[in-house]
């Protein structure tokens, strides 16, 4: 469904949603916020909720979790630079988002390195940054110098598929590195 061209109120997208019985929907953070915060009615139908571009209060996932049982909460998380997701992740329990709430795991053809100072591979739960790369990175890119002067960590990583990357800031850590995958297997949180 393609909403009417003008700016909706946060009642009139509840009404709609109502309306059209839509079943997923995607939604940045901060209309994902307000809508928790002001129009929960307006999400009981939905099936899947995803909700991303920029960190998600912990309070509001877990509002959906307790308010909208039958609904899957989805963390797609990921820069402008490379497309709208680079990760995912599912939240099954409010008790797995304590503290913050994962960015999950690489979607296909995309892969992200949390690096560490020296331009590692960052061990299990030690800070670093987060390093993307795959299909849906953005060509042309520039290659920003580093703020400690050296070059762009990631022109030393050989990707899967090769390509550019792009780094997104810090710190990041991995949380748990668990059973066979392409290259993370764990969430990734902030």
């Amino acid at each position: 469904m393609i909403f009417p061209p003008h700016l909706p109120s946060l009642a009139e997208l509840s009404r709609t949603l109502v309306r059209e019985k839509i079943t997923t929907l995607w939604l940045t953070a901060g209309l994902f916020h307000q809508m928790v915060d002001h129009e929960i009615d307006g999400l009981r139908r939905l099936r899947q909720l995803l909700a991303g571009g920029d960190v998600l209060s912990v309070s509001h996932v877990q509002k959906v979790l307790r308010e909208l049982p039958g609904c899957a909460m989805i963390n797609g998380y990921g820069p402008t630079e490379n497309t709208t997701f680079t990760c995912c992740h599912r939240v099954a329990s409010a008790e797995e988002i304590a503290t913050s709430v994962p960015i999950g795991r690489p979607i296909a053809n995309t892969h992200v390195y949390i690096l560490d100072r020296y331009d590692q591979l960052a061990p299990v739960g030690v800070p670093g940054e987060l390093v993307i790369g795959g299909d849906g990175l953005a060509h042309g890119l520039p290659q920003p110098p580093r703020p400690d002067g050296g070059a762009l960590c990631a022109r030393s990583l050989q990707w899967k598929g090769g390509g550019p990357a792009v780094p997104d800031g810090g710190p990041w850590r991995a949380t748990a590195l668990t059973g066979p995958s392409s290259f993370w297997a764990g969430a990734i949180s902030r």
